[in-house]
């Protein structure tokens, strides 16, 4: 799943088209309006290092092994361990893909989705992919989800 990214000028416009296509008859709305309402983030609070350490430490809480590389010079998850030089939602997302995931693709990297965005090693996460673009795309929504 790739998600949208908007600049900051263009977010609040986004937000305030969202909000009203929701129309007040969606269940998630008033979720939907909770998050909107953190925008603007005050520079400085968005991805800090205590945000990265506490990622970790829920990874940990799982008894999910950690490393301290960049998910570039390999993946996400090589199958043992989250690589977390990457961002804390990025650490957080793993986690959950390692919940929802079948428990036999545990030990697969990236969870036997194939490649993620940050996986260096595209060719061989590819290789390791046993599930199918729907499969794929559903659990990559449940995981963000999560």
């Amino acid at each position: 799943m790739m998600l949208t990214r908007f600049s900051d000028q263009d977010l609040p416009e986004a937000l305030a088209i969202i909000g009203r296509n929701l129309g007040g008859h969606s269940p998630g709305e008033a979720v939907f309006r909770r998050i909107a309402a953190t925008w603007p983030i005050p520079t400085g609070q968005v991805d800090t290092p205590e945000h990265r350490a506490q990622a970790v430490r829920l990874a940990h809480d799982f008894g999910l092994e950690t490393f301290d590389e960049d998910p570039a010079n390999g993946y996400s998850w090589d199958g043992q361990r989250i690589y977390t030089r990457t961002e804390a939602s990025v650490i957080v997302h793993e986690v959950a893909h390692w919940l929802l995931c079948a428990p036999e693709r545990r030990v697969l990297p990236d969870f036997g989705l194939g490649a993620g965005p940050e996986t260096g090693e595209k060719t061989v996460a590819e290789a390791a992919r046993c599930v199918s673009d729907e499969d794929r795309e559903e659990e990559e929504s449940l995981t963000s989800l999560l």
